[in-house]
């Protein structure tokens, strides 16, 4: 635990050093907030399962976005490029990284814990969904909401006509949400063809 927490300790501040040499502002205490949210997070979902308590959907995924890790690695990334996220929360977290993080969360959630080695008692908004709606779709239903939320992204990266973000931030957007289908994308044999084809190629 000890080492875990140096490493997450120098890498912290090691990025707020970056910027505040390359930029000339120190985030260190928007980063340390930034981590605090994302273990308030783990906490939630903990506790839910440790309270046998059963969130809605609705819920699962509200949480789920701050869980997926999205919203802080954009938060890294924001200050690193000199751009300005400390007003995004909780409550407004900007469509340009909830996008992404939402697509990660229901793609991931639409796999089993057999696909990846898990005892299932992550808690999974497929489940949840299926709890109220016992004769739902449950796979068309997310992947119809994963469609939303690619419009929802695209809408915002290529026809914000008031964005402030850089492309090189949008780039990374887009890409994070593009990349979730190779991560995620497992055959029946619980392999990931696409992600073994895009590591060979990069290795030859």
């Amino acid at each position: 635990m000890t080492s875990c927490y140096k490493a997450l300790y120098t890498i912290t501040n090691d990025v707020a050093d970056m910027a505040r040499r390359e930029h000339g502002s120190n985030p260190i205490n928007h980063l340390k907030k930034a981590w605090a949210t994302l273990f308030d997070g783990f906490m939630i979902e903990g506790k839910w399962l440790s309270g046998n308590q059963v969130p809605t959907p609705e819920d699962y995924l509200a949480n789920g976005v701050i869980t997926s890790g999205a919203p802080l690695v954009f938060l890294h990334l924001s200050f690193m490029l000199g751009l300005d996220l400390t007003e995004a929360d909780n409550d407004h977290i900007p469509p340009v990284i909830s996008c992404p993080a939402k697509i990660m969360r229901l793609r991931d959630d639409m796999g089993s814990a057999k696909d990846e080695a898990q005892e299932g008692l992550d808690g999974s908004y497929k489940e949840l969904y299926l709890r109220e709606n016992p004769h739902g779709d449950a796979d068309k239903h997310m992947l119809e909401m994963i469609q939303d939320e690619w419009e929802e992204l695209n809408r915002e990266c290529f026809f914000g006509t008031k964005s402030s973000l850089s492309p090189s931030f949008v780039g990374a957007s887009l890409n994070f949400a593009r990349m979730v289908g190779v991560m995620y994308g497992y055959n029946n044999e619980q392999r990931l063809p696409a992600l073994e084809d895009y590591t060979r190629m990069l290795l030859l």
